[in-house]
C-alpha cells in the first residue's frame, strides 16, 4: 500500500492567519496538523501538540507564522513500510503528502490500520507494546495536564479517578480551546474571552468513549479499536484500573529496525539569517556527536523565540528537549547573541547527561 493511499487532504492556512483561526478550525475538524503556505508556496506545517505547549497570550492577535514546523513531503507513491523508519526517526506525528490535489497528511493511525496484518505483528500482545502513562486525575484542573504536555512531551494523558479507575482520556487538540476564545469556537466567529486553564478541570475535557484493551488482547484487536474511534491511542487497564498506554509509536517500531542517526527539529528560525542556521546546525550536529558517545539519543528538539528589547536588537529565548533512552533531558537559556544562547542551552543538556550517568555509575 502507498502513503497516498491512507493520507487525506490537509487543512492548509497562510502564514498572515492568526492562531485563533488555525485552532478553531483544528478543533472542528478534529485534526492534530496543519499546512501553512505564503499563499503559493509551502512554508511549513503546524501541530497541536506544539501549539498548546507554548504561552500564547493573544491568539486572537498572534500570526501563525511564529509557530511553523518545516516538513519536507514525501513522494505520493511512498510504500507505507518503506516511511516508518522516517516516522520514528524524526518523531513525526503525521506525514506530509505530496498530493496531485494539493498537500495531504498521513497519520500513524492510518499506518497502523495498512499494516495490521504483517506478520511481525502476529502473536504480539497489548502487554508488548504498552507504556507507563504519565496520568492526570478529574478534578486537576487543565493548567495541570498542560504542564505535564510540557514537562513529558507526550501527546496525550489517560485520566484517573479514585483507586486508579480509568476515567477518561485528554488529547493535545482538546486543551487547544483554552487558546482561544468562549465564543470563537468555529471558524469566522468573532473573538471572545480567552478560557481560563485553571479554573476548568480536566473532567470538563476529557473524552468519553475512547479504546480500553486488556493486557492479553492481541495487537490486532487494539488496532481495530483505535480505527473504530478514531483515536490513536488505548489505555490499557485491569478490573477498571489503569495499568498502561499504547500509541501507535512502539507497535510501528516492531515493522522496523532502530532508525540509525539522530534527528534535530528546530522551529523558530525562519527569519534568521542563511548563515546564522548554520553555524547552530554545526554546534548541534558536533553535541549530538559527543552525547551519543555517552547515551543512546532518540532525537532532540529546539524552538527559539525572539523578543525586541533595544530598538531593532533581538533578544533570543532557546529550549531544548533531549530525548533518550534514559529519559529526557531539558534546558533553556536567553541572550541577545542567538549562537551564545544556542551554545548555552547545549552545555547545559550535556551537564544534565553527564550527571545522569554518574548517578547510574554510582548506583552500580
Amino acid at each position: 500500500m502507498k502513503i497516498i493511499d491512507i493520507s487525506e487532504p490537509a487543512l492548509v492556512f497562510r502564514q498572515d492567519d492568526s492562531i485563533s483561526k488555525v485552532i478553531a478550525k483544528m478543533l472542528s475538524e478534529r485534526r492534530g496538523e496543519a499546512v501553512i503556505t505564503d499563499g503559493k508556496e509551502l512554508k511549513g506545517v503546524v501541530f497541536s501538540n506544539s501549539l498548546v505547549r507554548r504561552n500564547i497570550t493573544n491568539p486572537d492577535k498572534t500570526k501563525i507564522s511564529g509557530f511553523i514546523e518545516y516538513m519536507s513531503p514525501v513522494d505520493a507513491g511512498t510504500p507505507v513500510r518503506d516511511i516508518i523508519s522516517s516516522v520514528l526517526m524524526n518523531d513525526y506525528k503525521s506525514v506530509l503528502v505530496e498530493g496531485d490535489d494539493g498537500p495531504r497528511f498521513a497519520t500513524k493511525l492510518g499506518m497502523l490500520n495498512a499494516v495490521m496484518k504483517e506478520p511481525e505483528l502476529k502473536g504480539k500482545k497489548a502487554k508488548d507494546v504498552m507504556n507507563s502513562p504519565h496520568y492526570v486525575r478529574s478534578d486537576d484542573s487543565i493548567s495541570v495536564a498542560v504542564s505535564m504536555l510540557r514537562d513529558t512531551g507526550v501527546s496525550r494523558l489517560p485520566v484517573v479517578g479514585d483507586d486508579m479507575k480509568v476515567e477518561g482520556l485528554v488529547e493535545s487538540i482538546d486543551m487547544l480551546r483554552m487558546n482561544t476564545g468562549r465564543s470563537r469556537m468555529r471558524e469566522g466567529e468573532e473573538a471572545g474571552e480567552k478560557l481560563s486553564m485553571g479554573g476548568v478541570k480536566v473532567s470538563g475535557i476529557m473524552l468519553k468513549d475512547f479504546p480500553v484493551a486488556e493486557q492479553d488482547a492481541c495487537i490486532t484487536d487494539v488496532i481495530k479499536g483505535m480505527m473504530e474511534k478514531g483515536i490513536p491511542t488505548s489505555l490499557v487497564s485491569k478490573g477498571g484500573r489503569l495499568l498502561g498506554i499504547i500509541t501507535p509509536k512502539p507497535i510501528l517500531r516492531l515493522l522496523s529496525g532502530k532508525p540509525e542517526g539522530v534527528h534535530v527539529r528546530i522551529s523558530g528560525l525562519q527569519e534568521e539569517d542563511e548563515y546564522i542556521r548554520s553555524v547552530i546546525d554545526e554546534e548541534i550536529a558536533s553535541e549530538i556527536k559527543k552525547l551519543g558517545k555517552i547515551i543512546p539519543i532518540d532525537y532532540m528538539v529546539m524552538h527559539v523565540d525572539r523578543y525586541h528589547k533595544q530598538g531593532k536588537r533581538k533578544k533570543y529565548s532557546v529550549k531544548s528537549r533531549l530525548v533518550t533512552e534514559k529519559g529526557m533531558f531539558f534546558a533553556d537559556d536567553y541572550a541577545w547573541d542567538l549562537t551564545k544562547a544556542v551554545s548555552s542551552v547545549l552545555s547545559k543538556l550535556e551537564r544534565e547527561v553527564m550527571k545522569k550517568k554518574g548517578k547510574a555509575k554510582s548506583r552500580a
